[in-house]
């Protein structure tokens, strides 16, 4: 259950470290979005051929789909807020650095990395793979637990660790109650495109 759990982890560090040293010229969203896209067809595959064995729902209604991407909106506004109104962003100042990395870069790129590919990666590994593998021998809450701290720590700096840990268990929230690992991709990928189009309009400001 651990390795099936850190494979897929480690599988996407050392592709985003891969493309890092390889594409010197591009940014750590472009290494980031590339390294998605070179184990996604692994993981899809690898979890698709696992799935085939779950009594697990693979759809959505499109008012479920609608409520996910709804919810995946207001998860990230609230917790962004509170995250905000805590000040902790002025106790952990490396998270401006990373944040002008990644809100750097064009609309464009910033849509297609974080608005699609590395969503689906990423629930892939951490709710698919993570979650989903822990939930098989473990209780909601631990199981949970555990996925949303794998997840916190991969985002690499406070503020992003604890925005990810309480999207984390949203999201493993979102899978439990649907069944399906359709419900947290929508959610994540509605909450980053959110983010996206927050950010740029306040630039605009």
């Amino acid at each position: 259950m651990i390795r099936t759990l850190l494979y897929p982890v480690l599988a996407y560090g050392l592709a985003v470290d891969l493309c890092s040293l390889i594409f010197r010229q591009w940014g750590p969203l472009a290494h980031t979005m590339a390294g998605a896209l070179a184990v996604l067809p692994a993981l899809l595959w690898i979890y698709t051929k696992k799935a085939d064995g779950r009594k697990r729902s693979s759809r959505l209604s499109p008012k479920e789909a609608g409520f996910q991407i709804l919810s995946g909106i207001a998860a990230c506004l609230t917790v962004n807020t509170l995250i905000k109104i805590s000040r902790i962003a002025v106790l952990f100042p490396g998270f401006s650095r990373r944040s002008g990395q990644f809100y750097g870069p064009s609309l464009y790129l910033q849509f297609c990395a974080m608005g699609v590919v590395i969503p689906i990666t990423e629930e892939l590994i951490f709710r698919g793979f993570g979650f989903g593998e822990l939930r098989e021998k473990l209780d909601f809450s631990l199981s949970a637990f555990v996925s949303a701290a794998l997840f916190a720590f991969w985002h690499g700096n406070m503020v992003q660790g604890v925005y990810g840990f309480c999207m984390g268990l949203i999201f493993s929230w979102a899978m439990e109650k649907k069944g399906t690992i359709l419900a947290p991709i929508l959610m994540h990928m509605s909450a980053n495109l959110a983010s996206v189009a927050l950010t740029a309009l306040w630039g605009m400001w």
